[in-house]
């Protein structure tokens, strides 16, 4: 059985959830994974883990996502940050995923990474919106990815799930996340997914 560790940072603001999560003491082949917390939503990712196949270049993230709320959500979109054992960041990516949860309930998932993650890596999953009931709650607008992945994030109400210029919005995202500049980046705004790399 694997052990916990429950870790969180005070941020000295009540209204922020601050960078709070659990992370899983891997296995010797395993990336470390830490899950952050965004104040406002109505549902938070409980459980994260990642596995690499070394031989074919594959690593994917097993997440568990909780509907805290009393009524159905119908699709949430989930950020991953990859970074190297010095801190430093390799790339990321974000992907909608829809699945119906009902209130007080939850459901895991596994999403295969463009981005190979190796052992001594940390993967920072973001549960970054979540939608139910045609109204959306997402990470507020503007808010910096480096302010995301550290805690300061906070939702806010939207009327739709449809998000303006996602692309550009992602493009920003990357490049704030890449200090010496991206190497590759795609994005796709019909499924609201990006995936960057980040120069050494």
């Amino acid at each position: 059985m694997k052990a916990w560790l429950l870790w969180s940072v005070s941020m000295g603001c009540a209204a922020l959830v601050g960078a709070a999560g659990l992370m899983a003491m891997p296995g010797p082949n395993e990336a470390r994974t830490r899950i952050v917390a965004v104040s406002g939503l109505p549902a938070t990712i409980s459980f994260a883990s990642m596995s690499t196949d070394f031989g074919r270049e594959v690593s994917t993230v097993h997440y568990v996502v909780q509907n805290d709320s009393k009524e159905s959500l119908d699709a949430f979109r989930v950020f991953a940050l990859v970074q190297d054992e010095f801190g430093h960041t390799k790339g990321g990516e974000s992907w909608m995923k829809r699945s119906t949860i009902v209130p007080n309930d939850s459901e895991s998932f596994d999403a295969p990474l463009r981005n190979v993650v190796n052992s001594s890596d940390r993967v920072v999953l973001v549960l970054s919106a979540a939608y139910g009931r045609g109204q959306g709650w997402e990470v507020a607008k503007g808010t910096k990815i480096n302010a995301l992945v550290s805690g300061e994030g906070a939702a806010t109400v939207r009327p739709e799930e449809r998000v303006p210029n996602f692309c550009s919005m992602a493009s920003g995202n990357a490049r704030e996340a890449s200090p010496n500049g991206i190497h590759q980046f795609s994005c796709s705004e019909s499924t609201y997914s990006y995936r960057f790399t980040s120069n050494p």
